[in-house]
């Protein structure tokens, strides 16, 4: 996606050439936000008790409003959590959005450096940063109807930010099919919204959305300004089909018995994370010891699919990498689960090394991914090898050891020696047949038998396609 032309003004202050618009008001951006945003949206009270509070955004821009939302939440929270679900069509690059920091508040530089650290290049998608283990900010680069029209059916959003440039500036963001998506998103009858703008077409435009609206005093210059709350939605007929699974009618409760069947680094990663969330896990392993298959390599390396297109399979990977470098900056430094210091990948089509220079320059993410020229690649490396990309946050992970560490949770029982023989859906679950002819009950059962799975799910085998890896040592 293309990143946003800027100017500065005198007092450092970033503004949109493509819109000719300001980011946030020079006489104090933070207050700005805490007037409007979050005290039009009752804010911080609204998310007090709530295990989970969703916001919604249109238009990322410099972070400020999520900055100064963390801000808030941290310091009026204790147990809560916080998801920040934001798009953006055109995004600062990183040197942009670092200089647009430095005239924050004192108070918001920890939380800005953070941003900073994860901030994403331009890929096209979601994706996902984590301030601490109670926040985490999607954010959505791409147009805004496409990005919202993209997210899953039951985001409950509780509170919208609608803080696109002005409607005669940037009127791609206030279309009727961007107001649909906001109230298929929001949570039923108690979602609420606030925007700067007062413009007949916008409140017409939400109101036929599903949205009673009204308009309120505005902020510093600003006369009026739009605040509502939700009140139901209608399905457009023509609304495409999603395509992500649809979300069950209830999910899992704290406390439920989840079976996994795998031992490997799939079944200890979704163990971990059902642990984590209050499950109680059982794992089946049918060998005598876990990760002896694929996850019994040596080394495993731990770096994105590289793409010029980078479409979903490549982003895909983009944020399997963030994930397990995120988990892996979590543990235990002394335990040598892996290294993701640098790795370096060289490109199968090396004639073609002009288009994918012109490529990363395009990319702008130096702290992600550089190009190294053969005379590069040959002195940090190797005399033979040729020219590629350098990627400054991948590595080697060792999976026997990072499998026995997801494993270790008291939430978590291992079985070793127990192959499963069948899987029957029961009346309040699963029942989970082994060879012995023991039988399991579980509320949910997840698979994670790679290349074994047709085994389990005959109706799988069609599906499947086996490729073979290598690694020498």
């Amino acid at each position: 996606m293309p990143y946003a032309a800027l100017t500065w003004t005198d007092d450092g202050h970033p503004h949109a050439v493509e819109f000719d618009d300001k980011y946030f008001a020079r006489e104090g951006g933070v207050a700005e936000c805490e007037a409007t945003f979050l005290a039009l949206n009752h804010l911080p009270d609204r998310w007090q008790g709530l295990p989970l509070f969703t916001i919604g955004e249109t238009g990322f821009g410099t972070g400020l409003n999520f900055l100064t939302t963390c801000y808030h939440f941290l310091n009026t929270t204790t147990d809560e959590c916080l998801r920040f679900v934001s798009v953006e069509k055109f995004p600062l690059r990183s040197s942009d959005l670092r200089r647009a920091h430095t005239s924050l508040p004192s108070h918001l530089q920890g939380l800005a450096d953070t941003l900073q650290e994860q901030y994403p290049p331009a890929l096209a998608g979601l994706h996902r940063v984590f301030i601490q283990d109670r926040i985490e900010l999607w954010l959505y680069i791409g147009d805004a109807h496409a990005a919202l029209a993209d997210l899953p059916d039951g985001l409950a959003v509780d509170a919208w930010f609608l803080d696109g440039f002005a409607p005669a500036k940037n009127p791609e963001m206030w279309t009727q099919a961007v107001f649909h998506q906001l109230s298929r998103l929001s949570k039923p009858q108690q979602a609420t919204l606030v925007t700067f703008t007062a413009a007949s077409a916008v409140r017409k435009g939400l109101i036929a959305a599903g949205f009673d609206m009204h308009k309120a005093p505005g902020y510093g210059a600003k006369r009026e300004m739009l605040v509502g709350v939700h009140q139901q939605y209608t399905p457009s007929r023509r609304a495409k089909p999603k395509r992500w699974l649809p979300l069950p009618k209830q999910g899992l409760a704290c406390n439920s018995h989840v079976v996994v069947v795998g031992g490997g680094i799939a079944g200890a990663t979704i163990a971990a994370q059902l642990a984590k969330a209050g499950m109680r896990v059982t794992v089946l392993e049918a060998s005598a010891d876990v990760a002896t298959a694929a996850s019994g390599n040596l080394a495993g390396s731990c770096l994105p699919v590289i793409d010029r297109q980078h479409g979903i399979y490549a982003h895909w990977y983009w944020q399997a990498w963030q994930s397990a470098r995120r988990w892996l900056q979590q543990q235990p430094s002394d335990i040598g689960l892996g290294d993701l210091s640098g790795a370096f990948k060289w490109l199968d089509d090396g004639e073609r090394s002009v288009e994918w220079q012109d490529w990363l320059q395009q990319l702008d993410a130096n702290a992600w991914m550089t190009w190294w020229t053969d005379a590069q690649a040959q002195q940090a490396i190797s005399p033979d090898v040729p020219a590629g990309i350098w990627l400054a946050r991948a590595g080697w992970l060792a999976p026997r050891k990072v499998v026995a560490q997801l494993f270790a949770h008291e939430s978590i029982t291992l079985r070793t020696n127990c192959a499963v023989h069948a899987l029957a859906q029961a009346r309040a679950g699963w029942q989970v047949t082994l060879h012995d002819e023991a039988v399991l009950i579980a509320d949910a059962v997840v698979v994670a038998t790679g290349a074994n799975t047709g085994e389990l799910l005959p109706e799988w085998r069609s599906h499947l396609h086996f490729q073979k890896g290598q690694v020498s040592h």
